[in-house]
């Protein structure tokens, strides 16, 4: 299952997009994409929020973007 990662315009490890995980869990996507980004120093994920694929083909970054950016990376 994938699992998308976006983000905000400043302050993460990317401005706007986001970042898809590929994982079989929401757990599994969450420690992959922590290896890569790990979290704040306040202990929080490193992105603006997490969907999964179902949640973020109904938001209107799936065809706009989000940011005026789309895919950054992919973790798998």
């Amino acid at each position: 299952m994938k699992y998308y990662f976006t983000y905000g315009t400043h302050g993460q490890p990317f401005s706007g997009g986001w970042t898809v995980v590929n994982a079989n869990s929401y757990t599994e996507a969450i420690d992959k994409f922590n290896a890569v980004h790990p979290k704040t120093k306040d202990g929080f994920i490193n992105c603006a929020f997490v969907y999964d694929e179902n949640e973020f083909k109904q938001t209107k970054m799936y065809t706009n973007g989000n940011f005026g950016k789309f895919e950054q990376e992919v973790i798998v």
